[in-house]
């Protein structure tokens, strides 16, 4: 038999508490643990409604030259919306006025009627709600043979619009708004007896926190805002709401 030295010992036995190691590893419980945090985003949007409290059909339905009809748009964001900034562009019909002489008086193309407030002779045309601007106007277009002249107006001031802010639970309103009335002006009778037209009044609202990103402000103008929901409507939705023209002094 081969003579174990002291050194041959000392590494069987490190071999065998090895071994040994190992074995009990092997058959070890390990204690684990294992958690997780689930992140639940809701993507955002922006909703929009254009109410007319004081708007009653009933009573428009034959208008009167010279007359004055209460009709009062607001731009309401509602529940749930992204803070915004709004719009709001009044579409009016063009048709055939009179100077209001007897027969065979001079005729001229015009508005349909004016916005404004008041009534009748105290009526104050293109006179505002509190907080609403006139930035510019739309290119014309024609559907079934009438004209429409198109006008933006935004809530704000030309330099810096208002921000609608949203709320989770409830609907939030302009302060005023766009106009309180409109006059009807003095229509040629033979032109445009039996006809009907509309005066279209469309809302636009757009997201704010992108805007003043990009932008590096709060106080953003209508015609940088504009031109981002032109935009962005164009791309998402196919809809061409135009380029803001014209844009105005203050």
């Amino acid at each position: 038999m081969k003579k174990l030295t002291k050194n041959n010992v000392r590494a069987m036995v490190i071999g065998g508490a090895l071994v040994a190691a190992l074995a009990v590893g092997g058959t070890m419980a390990w204690f684990t643990a294992t958690d997780s945090a689930t992140n639940t985003f809701t993507v955002g949007n922006v909703t929009i409604d254009v109410p007319e409290p004081s708007w009653n059909p009933d009573t428009t339905t034959q208008v009167v030259p010279e007359d004055t009809y209460a009709k009062d748009p607001y731009v309401t964001l509602e529940a749930g919306s992204a803070d915004s900034y709004a719009f709001i562009v009044v579409e009016t019909p063009q048709v055939t006025l009179t100077d209001g002489t007897a027969s065979g008086g001079k005729t001229t193309t015009g508005n349909f009627a004016e916005i404004g407030e008041g009534e009748d002779d105290a009526f104050v045309a293109n006179k505002l709600g509190d907080g609403w601007v006139k930035v510019g106007a739309l290119n014309d277009y024609t559907e079934d043979g009438i004209t429409y002249k198109r006008a933006v107006y935004a809530y704000g001031t030309a330099s810096a619009m208002t921000k609608l802010t949203g709320a989770k639970n409830a609907d939030v309103k302009t302060a005023t708004p766009l106009f309180t009335d409109v006059k009807i002006n003095m229509l040629d009778q033979s032109a445009n007896a039996g006809k009907s037209y509309s005066i279209n009044v469309k809302g636009y609202a757009i997201q704010a926190e992108g805007i003043e990103t990009a932008k590096g402000t709060t106080a953003v103008s209508a015609s940088d805002v504009w031109t981002v929901l032109a935009t962005d409507m164009s791309t998402s939705t196919g809809a061409t709401v135009g380029n803001l023209q014209l844009v105005l002094d203050e």
